[in-house]
């Protein structure tokens, strides 16, 4: 299954790469069409925009009767050309993906119509680990650590390979691994600990971290960290 925006390259890579997919138009996306009709409709005028896509959203978009969201979206006339052509567009829009907004049938079949879940997932599984604050990486390293997370958060991270397991836990947040520290004090012997690192300079593993893409710095800066504090789950 593919969820969608609606976009023709989208489709064009569906059909090269997953040809058996079941394709569908997020549901959201649809709906914020519909919406720009109703706008070029009823423009400044909420109320009438609303009471518009009472009917047409719920009765036709939501019911997957786009035959029939389509007929009515070309039996529209107005004297504005641009309104005439926007809402020409929108209803070629919704023909063009008519099969793609079943969305009874797709319920029925318990299948997402719409994107939110899949959005989240990326955040939680690549944005949270990738974009932390002064995080740069390599597209080998990234693609290295995501493959890595992918078997912790699925629960099959003993099946990795043992050196990309350390590589893995380098970067983990609360895990020191892979660097020696000058100097490494650790207190609270009742509760979480926590590990202060004091200014480690570059040290001979540095290059191969940046392989790694778990630290990518100019060659040309020395690799520094000052005074990191790091809970160690218990």
């Amino acid at each position: 299954m593919v969820i969608g925006d609606g976009a023709e390259w989208i489709w064009n890579l569906v059909a090269e790469h997953f040809p058996e997919a079941i394709q569908i138009v997020d549901l959201y996306h649809a709906r914020q069409h519909l919406w720009e009709v109703a706008r070029q409709l009823y423009p400044h005028e909420e109320v009438k925009q609303k009471a518009w896509m009472r009917v047409h959203q719920k009765r036709l978009l939501d019911k997957g009767k786009i035959e029939k969201l389509v007929g009515v979206l070309r039996s529209i006339v107005t004297a504005n050309p641009q309104m005439a052509e926007k809402i020409c567009t929108e209803a070629d829009y919704f023909e063009r993906n008519a099969e793609r907004m079943r969305y009874p049938k797709f319920r029925r079949q318990h299948l997402f119509i719409g994107s939110g879940v899949i959005e989240a997932g990326c955040k939680t599984v690549i944005g949270s680990r990738l974009k932390q604050s002064g995080m740069f990486w390599t597209v080998r390293g990234a693609n290295a650590i995501l493959a890595l997370r992918c078997t912790h958060l699925n629960g099959r991270f003993e099946e990795a390979p043992v050196r990309n397991k350390r590589i893995f836990m380098a970067g983990h947040p609360g895990v020191i691994a892979r660097n020696r520290p000058k100097s490494v004090t650790m207190f609270g012997a009742n509760g979480p600990d926590f590990v202060r690192i004091h200014a480690m300079q570059r040290n001979v593993r540095a290059q191969e971290d940046r392989e790694a893409g778990l630290l990518h710095f100019p060659r040309d800066i020395p690799l520094k960290m000052n005074y990191l504090e790091r809970r160690l789950e218990t």
